[in-house]
């Protein structure tokens, strides 16, 4: 067509174009979050173009896991899984750190307030000798 739509005269899309309909404009307005079943063949086709692309890729903020956090360095734990020091004050949080596009640190968990149970009161079936390499191994995925 003599509108340069893609599809009609088989150019690309406009790249400043919003791929998605009224419907679904007017439900992103409203505050609703929208799903991939909320979307039009054409926009979910778009979508999963712009997805392969990297397109999208500054929209999602990388994800820091906590033990990465300089308090989860800090985080001293009891062999039974409890916290070994325990803050007492309510001292104020220190300053946020200034918006520089970095992933927001994540706090580490908090630890149990109850001991953890035994294994061995879990479950009869002794663990088997290489579990704790297993666990390594679960552990490097991660590094």
């Amino acid at each position: 067509g003599e509108d340069g739509e893609d599809g009609e005269d088989g150019g690309a899309p406009d790249p400043g174009a919003c791929a998605l309909s009224e419907a679904n404009l007017e439900k992103l307005s409203r505050g609703e979050e929208l799903s991939l079943e909320d979307l039009t063949p054409e926009e979910l086709a778009a979508f999963e173009r712009a997805a392969a692309t990297g397109e999208l890729s500054h929209m999602v903020q990388p994800w820091k896991p906590w033990w990465r956090n300089p308090d989860a360095r800090e985080l001293k734990l009891a062999r039974d899984g409890r916290r070994m020091i325990v803050e007492l004050s309510d001292a104020p949080a220190p300053p946020a750190a200034a918006d520089d596009g970095a992933a927001p640190e994540t706090p580490p968990p908090p630890p149990p307030d109850a001991p953890l149970p035994p294994l061995s009161s879990i479950t009869p079936v002794k663990p088997h000798s290489a579990l704790k390499w297993h666990l390594l191994d679960v552990l490097a995925a991660y590094a």
